[in-house]
């Protein structure tokens, strides 16, 4: 998001505004694919940080703790990377599937004129 704040004058000064409006067509797209985390990331985040300060075991409903010295618990922080790495890759298939299917057919339909196919 932060990179289309650049971007934007360069672009607006350099594309024509049909073009420039195709940007924008793959600058929302690419907000669409950002909105299929679904708020996974502040979770996990809350999930990891648990487990880095010694969470014995995460539940529905709260944290346990060991009640002797905390220390990171590993094999809870590996578990959870693991888990992030399946997921955040479940995503991203997803959305590459769908861009590549779709996207593609949606690109094509509104600029057809553009494109020489």
């Amino acid at each position: 998001m932060g990179s289309q704040v650049i971007w934007l004058p360069v672009l607006i000064h350099y594309l024509p505004p049909d073009i420039l409006g195709l940007w924008y067509v793959f600058v929302s797209i690419g907000g669409l694919v950002e909105l299929m985390d679904s708020g996974f990331t502040p979770t996990l985040s809350h999930c990891m940080t648990y487990a880095w300060s010694g969470a014995a075991d995460l539940k529905k409903h709260g944290v346990s703790f060991s009640s002797e010295k905390s220390e990171p618990n590993y094999a809870l922080v590996c578990g959870m990377l693991a888990t992030c790495r399946r997921l955040y890759f479940a995503i991203a298939l997803a959305a590459t599937l769908l861009m590549a299917t779709l996207g593609t057919v949606y690109i094509q339909r509104i600029a057809a004129e553009y494109l020489s196919w």
